[in-house]
């Protein structure tokens, strides 16, 4: 499938331009209850009620922080071993084991599709301590351009959120 390295360029060259657009350095989801400050290098190019969408500069690829409604980690394992699919958005299944480097955390490494593109990706589930729902962090590029310098970027992004109580 050629086309789908021409998809990421795309999207690459749309996340560089909003790189220079972006003044907020710090992302905040009141309704999700979570907030994270980007690791050095890392800018916000989208955040809305369903995503925050960052970007490298020098990184193909780009990193989303999705929140769900999973209170509880057996949850998030159930679903990760299970793949994340949404309909015309991914198909992503677990190769390997998942990791649990925290206590409210689970990793694992992604294969299959995203956007109609064969994809590679790294997700961190991460579980609220407070309550309220979760979030997904999918660091994700083409198998063929998918990096390592992307996985420590989603798992950056990851290790940076902090949830906090409704209405703060």
């Amino acid at each position: 499938m050629r086309h789908s390295t021409s998809l990421f360029r795309s999207l690459a060259l749309i996340a560089a331009i909003l790189l220079l657009l972006v003044t907020s350095t710090v992302a905040q989801q009141p309704d999700v209850r979570y907030v994270f400050q980007p690791p050095p290098g890392w800018k916000l190019v989208q955040q809305d009620s369903l995503v925050s969408l960052l970007a490298r500069e020098g990184v193909t690829g780009f990193v989303m922080v999705l929140p769900n409604g999973i209170t509880d980690l057996k949850s998030f394992e159930t679903e990760m071993q299970k793949g994340l699919i949404d309909e015309g958005m991914c198909k992503l299944f677990l190769k390997g084991k998942l990791q649990k480097p925290a206590k409210n955390m689970l990793v694992g490494d992604f294969e299959g599709e995203f956007q109609g593109q064969q994809a590679k990706a790294r997700i961190i589930g991460i579980c609220s301590e407070i309550g309220g729902g979760g979030v997904y962090v999918l660091g994700v590029d083409t198998r063929e351009q998918f990096s390592r310098e992307l996985a420590k970027g989603a798992d950056a992004i990851a290790n940076a959120i902090r949830f906090r109580p409704a209405g703060k």
